[in-house]
Formats: C-alpha cells, sequence, structure tokens
C-alpha cells in the first residue's frame, strides 16, 4: 500500500524517509499535548536537518486534525493552494482531505465536507507570506499563547480583524519587516529569546470552524517559514547538543538537549561570549555585535572584572634597583664604622 506521508516526504528527495514510516506505533510520535512542545519539536525537526533542505524550499507545511499531525509537505512553487480535495499533495495543492488520520472523529469528517477551496499562500521577494482566502467558508488566523498579540509577525489588518480572512483580499501571513523589528528588539535585552523568534517563524491557519485552544482546532496547518528561520540563525548564536561531563540540559529547543558552559574573551573594550551553533555563523572580532558585551555592561550582570596590573616601567624598576643597591652598600658602611668605634 502506498503511503501518502511517504509521497510527501519525497519532495525533498527524501528528506523525511526515515522519519515517516508507517507502522502502529509511529502515530504516537504526532500526538501533542501542548503547543510549547509542538513548537519545540517542529523546530528541532527543521533544525536537524538543515544541511538538507534544499535552498529551493520556503516554507514547510504540517497538517493537523486536532492536537495529530496527519501530514507535512515542503513548498517549493512560490503558489501554493490549500484545499478540502483529495489530491493529497502535488507540489502546488495540498489536497486536506486526502490524509486520514487513524482516529475517526464526528467532528471532523464535517468539517472536512466544507472546506472548499480554502486558501492561497505565496512568498514574495522580500520573504512575506501572502494568504488569500478564495472559498466561502471562513478560515481563521491562529497566534500562539507564547507569542501573544504583541510580538506576532501578522499584517495589521489581520491583527485588527482578529484573524478572520475576507474573501478574494490578500494580506501578510507573515510580515518580514515586523520579524526584522522584533529580532532587533529581542537583541537589546541581557538574555535574548530564541525560541519566542522561531516561533514567530510558524504560523496557524484554521479551516471553517474556530477555537480557543489550537490543539483543539479541527482542521488546521502550521506553516513554518524557513526563509525566515534562515535570517534568524545569521542574527542569533544558539547551542547545540553536545555531550558534557555534567550531562545536564537546557531549556532552550529540544529535549533532552546537554548544556555547554560558555567561554569568554576580551577583545579591545568588548567582552565576548562563545557558544556552540549550529548555524556556524560567522564571528566578527573588530564588531561589537549581538554576541558581545560591553565592559559596562557585564559589570552590571556579573560583578566587577578582576583589576589588571599596570604596564611593567623597566627605566623605574632600574632606577629603583640601583637606588636599593646604593642603600644597601651605605648601610654596610655604617655598620663597619659602628664595629671600629666600639673595639677602640
Amino acid at each position: 500500500m502506498i503511503s501518502r506521508k511517504k509521497i510527501i516526504s519525497r519532495s525533498t528527495d527524501d528528506l523525511d524517509l526515515d522519519s515517516d514510516k508507517v507502522t502502529d506505533d509511529s502515530y504516537d510520535d504526532d500526538v501533542w499535548h501542548s503547543e510549547d512542545r509542538l513548537l519545540k519539536d517542529h523546530i528541532q525537526e527543521i533544525l536537524h536537518k538543515w544541511e538538507r533542505i534544499d535552498d529551493e524550499i520556503w516554507a514547510k507545511i504540517v497538517c493537523m486534525q486536532k492536537n495529530r499531525r496527519v501530514a507535512k509537505a515542503y513548498a517549493r512553487a512560490p503558489v501554493l493552494t490549500i484545499n478540502g480535495s483529495y489530491i493529497g499533495f502535488d507540489g502546488y495543492r495540498i489536497g486536506l482531505n486526502g490524509f486520514d488520520g487513524p482516529l475517526k472523529d464526528t467532528q471532523i469528517e464535517e468539517i472536512r465536507d466544507h472546506i472548499g477551496s480554502g486558501v492561497k499562500i505565496k512568498i514574495d521577494d522580500e520573504g512575506n507570506i501572502l494568504i488569500k482566502r478564495i472559498g466561502k467558508e471562513n478560515v481563521f488566523v491562529k497566534v500562539w499563547q507564547l507569542i501573544g498579540h504583541k510580538n506576532n509577525c501578522l499584517a495589521d489588518d489581520l491583527v485588527k480583524n482578529n484573524g478572520i480572512l475576507m474573501i478574494d483580499k490578500s494580506v501578510k501571513l507573515f510580515d518580514m519587516n515586523k520579524f526584522v523589528d522584533n529580532i532587533q528588539n529581542e537583541l537589546k535585552n541581557s538574555y535574548p529569546d530564541r525560541r519566542l523568534l522561531e516561533s514567530q517563524c510558524i504560523s496557524c491557519v484554521a479551516f471553517v470552524r474556530d477555537c480557543r485552544n489550537i490543539l483543539e482546532l479541527p482542521i488546521w496547518i502550521m506553516i513554518i517559514n524557513i526563509v525566515a528561520l534562515d535570517l534568524l540563525k545569521s542574527k542569533l548564536i544558539a547551542p547545540v547538543a553536545n555531550k558534557t561531563g555534567s550531562g545536564g540540559v537546557i531549556s532552550g529547543v529540544g529535549a533532552g538537549i546537554p548544556t555547554c558552559e560558555p567561554k569568554f574573551e576580551l577583545y579591545g573594550d568588548c567582552l565576548e561570549y562563545h557558544k556552540p551553533n549550529p548555524y556556524h555563523t560567522h564571528v566578527d572580532h573588530h564588531n561589537c555585535s549581538a554576541n558581545k558585551l560591553t565592559l559596562r555592561r557585564w559589570r552590571a550582570l556579573y560583578g566587577p572584572l578582576l583589576p589588571l596590573l599596570p604596564p611593567r616601567d623597566v627605566e623605574r624598576d632600574e632606577k629603583i634597583r640601583k637606588l636599593k643597591e646604593e642603600l644597601e652598600e651605605v648601610r654596610i658602611k655604617i655598620g663597619n664604622i659602628g664595629k671600629n668605634n666600639f673595639y677602640l
């Protein structure tokens, strides 16, 4: 029997072939019970396969039924249609009725019959993702609880309309300019929240019926903006899984990643901290960038540095040495005179 999940994975030259083997136990890994865990796992999947993702791929589409993932596809074509057809995935269209979950749910089956023409998504030359509703049924854009309404990358018109898409009207599902501003604002913090920025790269779109809890939406998709993640990797240093003796675990992306102690080096008036970087970001020692701390900022965070000794004055040291020798000679002479007078 042909697996639809395997067919989708072949869109990136067997990108997901190993992880998409359909067995009776594999569905347990496709169920999430918290938004936080859902975001972490999908970001980690992207980073784990980063070197194998083709340059032409600009997004990963994850098809969900409530809290269960039923399919995933990688978008190469600049325009992608997502509707209620039974086509599955052909590179240009995703038919949400072409994917069946292991469990039958009457609510899901009812929603699937009403998806209709769905939406079209498109990426432009600046990295913005546009979305347009072309069907009659409602389509909703959701905001993650972690991000909230202040740190999202949605168009302002979409936020004012509470995430409801208007028919035949294109809006920015992902605004690259807002994302760049969010990165710059986050880098001003002492401890930039990398996971918050990575979560902004994932957009959530629900079909037909809305729900307050994202994991209870009957039919919905996640659109992971790989272009935005590529930009983020060049701006922000992130820890990577390296084995250490202590075996600690960080709270960043992916559970079970051992911690690594940062290393510090002094360059001019800047103190630079180094952490293992999965993105292999080039470090410029001549520019105090986001991965460097000024000495004033270091003192505010960690206390004063150990004082540095003044430079050695060779000439002065030589004069002091000669003066000590002369004083010693005088002391010896005075001592000899005192002894001679005693015996007289």
